[in-house]
């Protein structure tokens, strides 16, 4: 994979199968963590994405429609999402694959994952 030297540049992926999206919080990852979501996507032909899942650390919380703290759930069966993404390329707007055409601004991890679920598409999971 090819990479540029500004979020714009990184962005083209017509030439690439994959394309790696990063949430502004999560700048860097570990070379063996996109090795691994790299394979993911290798490993399922229909996936779309392939995120990186951490066990939930964070305090959860459950609120009513005032808004008002109503206890504490139980963290076992969730998870964090982490950055970057691993996304095919058809995923991602028209103007996120060339720098010539910005059509806006570059997704960001959220984004691309509220895309592949608003298409019903397959979403491999990859523990962090």
């Amino acid at each position: 994979m090819r990479v540029g030297t500004s979020r714009r540049e990184n962005a083209v992926v017509d030439d690439n199968p994959v394309a790696l999206v990063h949430g502004p919080g999560w700048p860097v990852a570990a070379p063996d963590a996109v090795a691994r979501l790299l394979a993911a996507l290798d490993g399922h032909a229909t996936a779309a994405v392939a995120i990186l899942l951490a066990p939930q650390t964070d305090t959860l919380k459950s609120v009513d429609a005032a808004r008002l703290v109503t206890g504490t759930v139980d963290r076992e069966g969730f998870r964090a999402v982490l950055s970057p993404v691993a996304v095919r390329p058809a995923l991602l707007p028209a103007g996120a694959r060339t720098p010539a055409a910005p059509g806006g601004p570059l997704p960001d991890a959220a984004a691309v994952l509220a895309s592949a679920r608003a298409a019903s598409c397959t979403i491999a999971e990859v523990e962090a």
